[in-house]
C-alpha cells in the first residue's frame, strides 16, 4: 500500500479496507491493515487485523511476528511470548524472533 509507506496511515487504512470488502479472506490485506494500525499507533486495531491474517493463514511467520511486537507494544508479555515461540516453530533461526522472545521473557 502507497499510501503506508508516505505515512498516510489513514488514507492506508481507508483503501485497505475497501480491498477487504472486496476479498476478505485474504491475509495479506489484513496483515497490512494492522500495519497501518502500527503506524498510526493503534495498537489494539492492529491486533484485531493481524489476528485476522494469522486466522487466515496461521503458516505466516510475519503474522506472528507482528502480533509479537503488538503484545509487546500492549504489555501483553505472555501473549507476546506466545507469537514468538510460534515464530520460532515455523522458522527455527529466526534470530529477530529469538532476541524478541529473550527480551520479553
Amino acid at each position: 500500500v502507497s499510501a503506508y509507506h508516505l505515512n498516510q496511515f489513514d488514507e492506508a487504512i481507508a483503501k485497505t479496507e475497501r480491498l477487504i470488502a472486496i476479498v476478505p479472506a485474504h491475509a495479506g490485506y489484513q496483515y497490512n491493515l494492522a500495519l497501518a494500525y502500527v503506524g498510526k499507533q493503534a495498537y489494539p486495531e492492529a491486533l484485531a487485523a493481524i489476528q485476522q491474517a494469522i486466522d487466515l493463514d496461521a503458516t505466516d511467520v510475519r503474522y506472528h511476528f507482528l502480533a509479537g511486537k503488538i503484545h509487546g507494544w500492549l504489555g501483553n508479555k505472555p501473549e507476546g511470548i506466545t507469537a514468538y515461540s510460534r515464530v520460532l516453530e515455523l522458522e527455527p533461526d529466526n534470530y529477530e524472533a529469538l532476541q524478541a522472545l529473550k527480551r520479553l521473557e
